[in-house]
C-alpha cells in the first residue's frame, strides 16, 4: 500500500465543497478506469473568511 499526502490551498473566493466534490469525482474516475483503490480524507479544512469590507475605517484615506 502507498501513501500520500497533500496541502492543498485555495483561494478565498473559491467554495472548498466544490473543490472537494471535484476530487471525489476524479477519484471515482480513476478507480473505475484502473481498479485501483483509493482512500480520500481531509486531515484539516479552514473555510475562508468573510473579506474585510474596504468602506471600515482603516482602510479610508484621510
Amino acid at each position: 500500500m502507498e501513501r500520500l499526502s497533500f496541502d492543498c490551498r485555495v483561494l478565498p473566493h473559491i467554495n472548498l465543497d466544490d473543490v472537494i466534490m471535484t476530487v471525489m469525482e476524479v477519484i471515482e474516475k480513476v478507480m473505475s478506469q484502473t481498479g485501483a483503490k483509493i482512500e480520500f480524507s481531509i486531515i484539516e479544512r479552514d473555510d475562508a473568511a468573510a473579506s474585510t469590507s474596504p468602506n471600515l475605517d482603516f482602510w479610508i484615506k484621510p
